[in-house]
């Protein structure tokens, strides 16, 4: 009996272990299409700097309303509002010619992805603030 309490013992303890080990989840369509978008921006965010335009955009940013979410909680009527507002100010920003406009409309844009992230997800505020740029 004690053998097999000694054995059965550590076998337990092992499985209660194994079995609260969460295995990590897989990326979902949306996070990845927002490292992609962050990716670009940063991208836009130097030549901002420059006061140059950028146009080699090659991120389909109209998918942020059809990619799947890790979470159905981090979708719904709030993100649709956020994704529209993001989406309008993307417009305005590459429809822009005004050199004057390029950094206010870019902080703009960076803006509207932060205030969508203090709502749903803030784990990349601190990388999103830093994409700003000064205005002057």
């Amino acid at each position: 009996m004690k053998r097999f309490l000694l054995f059965s013992i550590p076998i337990a303890c092992l499985s209660v272990v194994f079995s609260s080990l969460r295995l990590p989840q897989e990326d979902s369509e949306l996070t990845l299409l927002m490292r992609k978008m962050t990716e670009e921006m940063k991208k836009v965010k130097t030549l901002s700097l420059s006061d140059q335009f950028y146009a080699d955009w090659s991120v389909d940013y109209k998918q942020i309303n059809l990619a799947a979410p890790s979470t159905e909680a981090k979708k719904g009527p709030k993100f649709d509002e956020f994704s529209r507002v993001f989406l309008t100010q993307m417009d305005r920003f590459q429809k822009n010619r005004e050199v004057s406009q390029i950094r206010p409309q870019y902080n703009l844009l960076v803006s509207t992805c932060i205030q969508c992230h203090e709502t749903f997800c803030p784990g990349p505020l601190s990388m999103l603030k830093k994409l700003k740029v000064p205005e002057n």
